[in-house]
Parts: structure tokens; C-alpha cells; sequence
């Protein structure tokens, strides 16, 4: 940047041509302030004044700029090897002072300030306020690290189902194939050796066979229910509660269904019906319950699910509240659902007081 050095003003031009540069100066959306060659401000223009909250430029002129700048690293703004370089154009990122002491993160831009020999004669600044792209930046790292943790407890997620299925597919349908193996091995042995008491009878393998197909539709249900597409949610949820009944005979399931069918958007109901399975899984694994409440309603513009249980509760504050923790998985797996569909899900507890899982999603 030419700067005009004012003794040598010879004529009106000259003259002319500087109040006009100091009027775009002054006129500039950016805080500029002109110093010289030691740092000392010279010159700040009214939006600089208004930015720092100066209320006259006698405020700023005459003091050094360093004092602008909270960082070890700015001693002084003529330093070449503290934030100011040489050369034009350069663009830093920089912590700035207010006048009160409060802070704020700028976009700094220098250049040298010549006469029309090349002399240098000091420094410009141009100051832009970047705190809200700096916010957003914030919410962004946090939304992206928030996305990270999220991957990692879906993939995490996805191993436990596989887990689950293998040993399911060992314990039950890899048993039931044993046998029917060694059944058919020794229906063979049997025939080899001709007439006589089988050791093994057909009927006993086709027994075999139908619990190993009702086994094979039970993991199948587990992993996706058919009915679930087939039928809707709230039969599937019946559905499911009789099947609940069958192996816990000992615990009284009452469900109260207040809504209707198609009330229900289809992107609401494998979220609905997972954290359903989770919540009473969870109630039947540790709550030693012997009643659970399950209620379905519409309130207002939300779906609300409560699973409430008789069981012996547990204090939340044992659950990790590290994110990066596993602990209590599958209850931040529950509020993680709730958080993909935009709802909540809290969940309360308190030991020898049962617990309570309440779902809420809004209706688009």
C-alpha cells in the first residue's frame, strides 16, 4: 500500500488524493488502524472504534498494538517474528482484547504502509470479527465428533447382533442339528444291521427337525419381525408380549395401546419397537420384575411409549457417563434411536422402586 507522506504535499491534487483514501479508510466495514514503524497506532478508523468498543480514537492512538492481542508470541506489532511478517497481504487468525478485557476471535489482515519512495513508514491492520464462523465451527466439530461416537455404537451395535446370532445359531440350532446328525447316523447303523429295535426313531428326528425350524423363525422374528411389516406395530407389539408371556410365565405383561395405526409414520415404528424389546429385555435380564406396563398413546404432536416395571431399579449414577464408555450400552443405545428420529428417551430409576423407559418422538 502507497501511503502519502503529508510534508511532501505540494498541491491541491495531493492533497485531494489523501482525503479521499482517508475517506475510504473511513468508510471501510473493517476495523483498520495505521501505526508506525514501533507499533505506535496512529490512525483508527470509526468501525475499528466501534468493534474494539472505543469510544474516541483517543482511546487507541498513541498506544502500542501489541496490547490489542492476547498471546505470548506478540511482543510488539513491528516484530517481524511475532505476528507481523514481512511482505503484504497477510492474513492471520489472532485473539484480540476489548477495551473492558473481554476476548474475541479475529481475522487479522497486515500490509506495510510506504510513502511514494518505498520507504517503510509503519504497518496497517485490518480486523474482522470471525466469533459466530467460529461457533459454527465449534457445533460443527462437536456434531462431527458427536456422528464419530454415534458410528462407532451402530458398528458396535451391529457386532452385539452378530454375536448374538452366532451364539444363538450354536446353542440352539447348532444343538438340534447335532442331534438330528447322530440321530440319522445311528437310524443308518441300525439298518445296516437289519431288523431289530431301532436305537433312534424317525419320529425323534422329526421332532428334532420342527425345533430346530421353530428355532431358525425365532432368531429370524428377533433380528426383524415379519409381522412388523406385515401387520403393523401394534400387532407386533401384541404379538410380542404373548411371546414374552410364553417364556416368563411368572411376569404379567399389560399393555395399553391408545392409538391408532395409521397415526403411526412407518419411520416411527422399528424405533418404537426396538427400544420396546430393549426396555423389557433389560426389565427381565435385571429388574427380578413380575408385572410391566406398557403404554402406547398419541399426546399432542408426539408418539409416546412408556415401559414402566415393578423390578428392583437401579441408580443411574452406576451407569458411565463417559460417551466413549460401553457401560449401559444398551441404554444409550435406546436415547440414541430417540436422537435419530429427533425425540427423547429418559429413563428412570431408583433401586427397589422399579424403572421407567418413556420414548417420545414427534410427528412430522
Amino acid at each position: 500500500m502507497t501511503f502519502i507522506d503529508i510534508p511532501e504535499i505540494q498541491n491541491a491534487e495531493q492533497e485531494q488524493a489523501v482525503n479521499f483514501f482517508k475517506d475510504i479508510l473511513d468508510s471501510a466495514a473493517s476495523g483498520i488502524i495505521i501505526t508506525d514503524k514501533k507499533g505506535t497506532v496512529s490512525y483508527a478508523n470509526p468501525a475499528f472504534l466501534k468493534i474494539f468498543e472505543y469510544s474516541e480514537a483517543s482511546d487507541i492512538i498513541g498506544k502500542n498494538v501489541s496490547g490489542l492481542f492476547v498471546s505470548d508470541r506478540v511482543k510488539e506489532f513491528g516484530d517481524a517474528k511475532c505476528i507481523v511478517e514481512p511482505g503484504t497481504g497477510l492474513i492471520k487468525e489472532a485473539v484480540v482484547k476489548y477495551k473492558d478485557g473481554s476476548t474475541c476471535p479475529m481475522e487479522v489482515s497486515f500490509s506495510e504502509a510506504t510513502d511514494k519512495r518505498g520507504c517503510i513508514l509503519g504497518k496497517m491492520a485490518s480486523f474482522v470479527d470471525i466469533s459466530k464462523r467460529k461457533q459454527a465451527e465449534n457445533k460443527l466439530h462437536k456434531s462431527q465428533e458427536k456422528l464419530r461416537l454415534l458410528s462407532r455404537k451402530i458398528i458396535d451395535s451391529q457386532e452385539n447382533e452378530r454375536k448374538l446370532v452366532a451364539k444363538e445359531l450354536h446353542d440352539s440350532v447348532g444343538g438340534n442339528l447335532a442331534a438330528i446328525k447322530l440321530g440319522l447316523e445311528q437310524k443308518l447303523a441300525s439298518m445296516d444291521r437289519g431288523p431289530g429295535e431301532d436305537d433312534c426313531s424317525i419320529e425323534k428326528i422329526v421332532a428334532n427337525i420342527k425345533d430346530t425350524i421353530v428355532e431358525v423363525r425365532r432368531i429370524s422374528n428377533h433380528l426383524m419381525p415379519s409381522v412388523l411389516e406385515d401387520l403393523g406395530l401394534l400387532k407386533t407389539i401384541r404379538w410380542f408380549c404373548r411371546e414374552q408371556s410364553k417364556y416368563y410365565q411368572n411376569t404379567r405383561i399389560i399393555t395399553q395401546l391408545d392409538v391408532e395405526e395409521d397415526s403411526i409414520p412407518e419411520a416411527l415404528k422399528i424405533t418404537i419397537f426396538r427400544v420396546l424389546q430393549e426396555a423389557m429385555a433389560n426389565a427381565f435380564k435385571h429388574g427380578e420384575v413380575d408385572t410391566i406396563q406398557l403404554c402406547l398413546i398419541k399426546s399432542g404432536d408426539f408418539i409416546e411409549l412408556r415401559v414402566t416395571d415393578n423390578g428392583c431399579g437401579f441408580d443411574p449414577k452406576s451407569i458411565p457417563s463417559n460417551p466413549d464408555s460401553l457401560g449401559g450400552f444398551g441404554l444409550k443405545g435406546m436415547k440414541d434411536r430417540a436422537e435419530v428420529c429427533n425425540g427423547t428417551c429418559k429413563i428412570s430409576s431408583e433401586i427397589g422402586n422399579g424403572t421407567q423407559v418413556k420414548l417420545s418422538l414427534p410427528l412430522p
